[in-house]
């Protein structure tokens, strides 16, 4: 995949964006903001600093059709009862990013896509593209990555191509991951 030069400012605009976990609507609404790495620009993106009802609204409806979200004592029920006995618990998962969470309200969620329908074992796909973006995004950040229109993807939508294009998401992942360590490095 060829990438033009055109498409650049606008990715990394996109990704400044995202690697500060800013909610879904307020990327659209304003468009690539022109920030400093380390700041935001607050006017932009009023909510920045934290998700608002209707952020969490949209990975809600976002999520609903591949399995939905919940809250992760509801996963960690869903675990023991499928694999009982088991030293799996959601929260080793999240520690050693199998799997990713975003916290709203006090309690973290967790999108159900990252699980196989039936015996709730990680999704080996979900699992490898969160190994590419956890180092810089944060879980907001990634809910909304896996639902955003993706330049690499030619416009559409990670979630929708994990399991029919795995490596192609891969690599929208890396791609994105690359761009984004790069913004994120202190210039000199």
């Amino acid at each position: 995949m060829s990438v033009n030069s055109d498409d650049l400012p606008g990715k990394a605009g996109y990704l400044r964006a995202v690697s500060h976990g800013l909610p879904l609507q307020a990327r659209h609404a304003a468009g690539p903001a022109p920030f400093a790495h380390s700041s935001i620009d607050r006017q932009a993106y009023p909510f920045a600093d934290r998700p608002n009802a209707r952020d969490f609204e949209t990975l809600l409806a976002g999520y609903m059709w591949s399995g939905g979200i919940a809250r992760s004592g509801e996963v960690a029920r869903r675990l023991e009862a499928l694999q009982p006995g088991s030293m799996v618990s959601i929260e080793r998962l999240i520690a050693a990013n199998a799997v990713f969470a975003f916290d709203w309200r006090g309690s973290l969620w967790l999108p159900m896509f990252q699980f196989g329908p039936g015996a709730m074992v990680v999704n080996p796909h979900a699992r490898r593209v969160l190994t590419e973006l956890a180092s810089v995004f944060d879980g907001w950040a990634i809910a909304c990555w896996f639902l955003d229109a993706n330049l690499w993807l030619e416009g559409r939508r990670p979630i929708d191509m994990l399991e029919s294009a795995p490596a192609a998401v891969l690599a929208a992942a890396r791609g994105d991951r690359f761009i984004a360590t790069d913004l994120l490095r202190p210039a000199h």
